[in-house]
């Protein structure tokens, strides 16, 4: 998998609950530092499975909601 490493408390699409495409934790001295995650286009439900990349800004989205993953 082509992965792209991302802050963990950015909000964006690949650390929202409805963000479906590969993607897992990476932990850095035992301790919880991003959200790795595929470069290639994922399914949002939340947006009736539109397209979208996982490091597109949701900010904005009234669909966010925080993976269950995350702290």
């Amino acid at each position: 998998m082509a992965t792209m490493e991302r802050r963990f408390n950015e909000k964006i699409c690949a650390t929202c609950e409805y963000w479906e495409n590969e993607r897992e934790l990476h932990f850095q001295n035992n301790q919880l530092y991003a959200v790795l995650h595929a470069v290639k286009q994922g399914k949002c439900q939340a947006r009736n499975n539109a397209l979208m990349t996982g490091f597109v800004s949701a900010e904005h989205c009234p669909g966010y909601k925080r993976w269950h993953k995350l702290p």
